[in-house]
């Protein structure tokens, strides 16, 4: 086999590795924010209290992609889970990220949160309509 072959097959199986991952994330917090509520699914991230280094784009785009790949089959995988989960992937690489929450600043309209992603200056989950200019920033958790 080629040494082409096995490099593209490796790269194959990283990326099925992650999307398994991701999906155990979002099943987890899924069930996390379900049963315990948001406090306690929180609790479960690694609180950044030292600065990290964001996530390169490669791996930003590569978890981004898993997890939407992965929340297809996670049923109610909003917003919030979809944050948490990927938040837990950029944990495990100890690159830094923070999850922001805000509300939508439509007024006369039913309230509207959304939670989204960052690392660094790059929007992980959570802009996948460019819509994000749509909400006002309330809240963020490192």
């Amino acid at each position: 086999m080629s040494q082409h072959k096995l490099s593209s097959s490796g790269a194959g199986f990283r990326s099925l590795r992650l999307v398994v991952l991701a999906w155990f994330s979002l099943l987890f917090f899924r069930l996390a924010l379900s049963v315990a509520g948001y406090n306690a699914a929180k609790r479960l991230l690694k609180d950044q209290k030292a600065t990290l280094p964001p996530a390169s784009p490669a791996f930003a785009h590569r978890t981004a992609v898993a997890i939407n790949q992965a929340a297809q089959f996670i049923p109610h995988a909003t917003c919030l889970v979809r944050s948490m989960a990927a938040k837990f992937l950029l944990d495990r690489k100890s690159y830094g990220s923070s999850i922001c929450v805000g509300v939508a600043k439509e007024t006369g309209a039913p309230l509207q949160a959304h939670a989204w992603l960052k690392s660094g200056d790059l929007i992980i989950i959570g802009n996948e309509e460019r819509q994000l200019s749509r909400y006002a920033p309330l809240a963020r958790m490192r």
